[in-house]
């Protein structure tokens, strides 16, 4: 006898994001930093991925601003979704045979007409279709929401530099994105994401690794530096 049995919970690891800059003007680092924060868990939530905002932290010195996002799920959850079609009146003709509506219909879904479903209700009999559509990754996902989270900053004065379109409050020199111990791969400012980080720029420059995203402020701290408010 066969047996249900629920998928899989997605992983969930630690998740560290730091973009180092130039010197960040003091008096805007406070907000910044929230803004990001906040701007950042709302994607998260937006794009239905899962992690313990209660734990998060947001951190920041004059040449960074990070983000320490607890048990961020690997991917979206899987959805079911039940799709309504045309009505089976309109889905065939007098001989039986499917309909422009319910071909096109059966295309949208990615199903075969035989395997389209009918569900009867107070005004009719309607075709439907059963869809899953498996979660989409973090990897896809986190580097869009970053760049949403960054234009909706409240950058004092805004610059560039080099040959960039871009701006932001400062030159942008360095991107750490660490998942567990995984970095995921992509860019932002132009910078593409590594496990690296700065250290004090005197006593301890760097750059300095990390192994996994929840060594990040034990890391700082040997560096010389304490980014936790």
């Amino acid at each position: 006898m066969s047996k249900n049995t629920a998928p899989a919970a997605p992983d969930c690891h630690d998740l560290i994001i730091e973009l180092g800059c130039e010197e960040l003007p003091p008096k805007a680092l406070d907000e910044l930093r929230e803004a990001w924060f906040s701007a950042v868990c709302a994607g998260l939530t937006s794009q239905n991925l899962a992690f313990d905002a209660a734990s998060s932290q947001a951190f920041s010195s004059p040449r960074r601003l990070a983000l320490l996002l607890r048990q961020v799920a690997s991917q979206q959850p899987d959805q079911h979704q039940q799709r309504r079609g045309p009505a089976v009146s309109a889905a065939f003709d007098g001989d039986g045979k499917p309909t422009g509506a319910a071909l096109g219909f059966a295309r949208s879904v990615g199903l075969p007409v035989d395997a389209l479903e009918t569900l009867k209700t107070d005004k009719g009999e309607w075709l439907v279709a059963e869809v899953h559509q498996a979660g989409k990754p973090l990897d896809d996902l986190l580097f869009d929401v970053l760049q949403q989270a960054l234009r909706q900053l409240p950058v004092p004065r805004p610059m560039r530099w080099g040959s960039h379109e871009f701006n932001f409050v400062r030159p942008a020199h360095w991107l750490l994105v660490v998942h567990g111990e995984r970095v995921l791969a992509g860019s932002l400012l132009g910078l593409h994401s590594d496990r690296l980080t700065r250290g004090h720029r005197i006593h301890a420059p760097g750059p300095h690794a990390l192994q996994q995203a929840g060594d990040y402020l034990d890391v700082l701290r040997q560096a010389y530096v304490l980014a936790d408010q």
